[in-house]
Order: structure tokens, then sequence, then C-alpha cells
């Protein structure tokens, strides 16, 4: 059995002997010469044709899977809006879950207290229940802050111009010093 670099050389010599133009005036061997080019040319165009079908077979298969991450992520959002509303597939559910999360915490107030502002001080956490509006974002704190000072300061000035308790204009801001 030959090796494949003998046939190789065997077949370059026979190539190489076909071509010899003091053989047969060169005619068969320049035709027969001439079908292994063609022979090539078309396997090369064979082959790029096939590469071509493949570029056009990824690219479409590429645009599919665009067209169906496009639709799932929108489809993705949906289900995000539902799911900040209705969290659990049914009452039942949420009642399960909440029964389970109780038996698991803390029986003191103090540790249970700590452990449910430890996990209400994540971000996606706190970010929720703030919409929700059982925590306060950081702007509603500034907010208040703000409208705090402001009624310390008008209290402190009603407290100066405020007269004795038997004078109308005492009364006036009686509202806002008493507390």
């Amino acid at each position: 059995m030959k090796t494949y670099r003998d046939k190789k050389r065997a077949q370059h010599e026979e190539d190489s002997k076909l071509v010899n133009p003091k053989v047969d005036g060169g005619k068969k061997a320049a035709r027969k010469v001439s079908k292994r080019k063609n022979a090539k040319v078309q396997w090369e165009k064979q082959k790029l044709m096939d590469t071509k079908k493949q570029n056009t077979v990824l690219r479409t298969q590429a645009w599919r899977l665009r067209v169906k991450l496009a639709a799932t992520s929108n489809m993705v959002c949906e289900d995000q809006a539902m799911s900040e509303v209705f969290p659990f597939s049914s009452y039942s559910a949420e009642r399960r879950t909440i029964d389970r999360v109780t038996q698991l915490l803390p029986q003191t107030p103090t540790k249970r207290a700590k452990v449910i502002e430890s996990i209400s001080k994540s971000l996606t956490t706190s970010k929720i229940l703030a919409r929700k509006g059982l925590l306060m974002s950081p702007e509603n704190r500034k907010s208040l802050k703000v409208v705090r000072k402001l009624i310390e300061s008008i209290r402190s000035k009603t407290r100066k111009t405020a007269g004795t308790a038997e004078n109308p204009a005492a009364n006036k801001f009686s509202f806002v010093t008493s507390r």
C-alpha cells in the first residue's frame, strides 16, 4: 500500500509527463491537464458557493435569534411589571410564604427588627418598598427634613410674636405652636 506522499509524488510525475509536448504532440496531455484545472476551478467555485451559502444561513440564524430575543425581552419587561404588582401566583402562595418566613424569624422584637432592617437595606428591595410607600426614598427624606426645618422656624417666630393667652393674635397660630 502506497503512502500519501508516494501517491502525490506519482501524480506529480504523471502530470509532468502529460505536459511533455513530445508525446502525442502534447494535445492529449494538454486536454487532461486542462480538465484537471477545470475540475480544480469548479471545486474552488463550489467551495466558495458553499461558504457563501453558509454565511447566508448564519446571517439568517443570527437575525432570527435577534428577533426572538427582542420578543422575549419585551415579554420579560411585561412579566416584571406584572410580578411587581402580583409577585405570587395566588393569595394562598403568598400566605404560605409569609407563614414560613415568620416562623424562621427570631421571636424577640429587637432581633426581628434588626433582621428585617438588614433585609430592607438592600438596594432592590428598598427601591420596591419605596415605590409602594412603605419606605422613604432618599429624596423624600431630604424633602421631609426641609419641611421640618421650615415648620420649626415658623414655630419659633410665632412664639416670639405671640402675646399673652388673652390676646386674640396669640390664638391665631396656636395650631403651629401646640405640640
